[in-house]
């Protein structure tokens, strides 16, 4: 996708296609179903936070090894008190799930994957 794009940019700042035709070209490349391998598949990152959450497992998924470990971490440091932190990153796990399943895939795609955001 962002190769395609790059290409299309290209082309316009050369001349050879106008902006109209850009733009209507832009819209059908981010508009198009993701079929990369190396893009995160939202269902598998939903349901990934909503068991494992707890562990951070989603976190590692997406890429985000700070926030993995961070979770990971209040898991294990937290069930020394009272439980209080696998009780918490599960809720949040569990939240960030239902997130993710609830947004279309260019909708996740555009947010957790090209965005980067780590928390909710």
């Amino acid at each position: 996708m962002y190769e395609d794009l790059k290409t299309l940019q290209e082309l316009r700042d050369n001349g050879t296609i106008t902006e109209d035709e850009f733009e209507t070209k832009k819209r059908e490349i981010l508009e198009r179903p993701a079929s990369s391998s190396s893009e995160k598949n939202k269902m598998v990152a939903g349901l990934l936070a909503i068991f494992l959450g707890g562990l951070g497992i989603h976190k590692f998924y997406l890429g985000y090894s700070k926030a993995g470990v961070i979770m990971i971490c209040v898991t294990i440091l937290g069930s020394f008190l009272l439980f209080l932190g696998p009780i918490i990153m599960g809720v949040i796990g569990l939240i960030e799930g239902i997130m993710y399943l609830m947004k279309s895939d260019a909708e996740f795609e555009q947010i957790y994957v090209v965005g980067q955001k780590e928390w909710f």
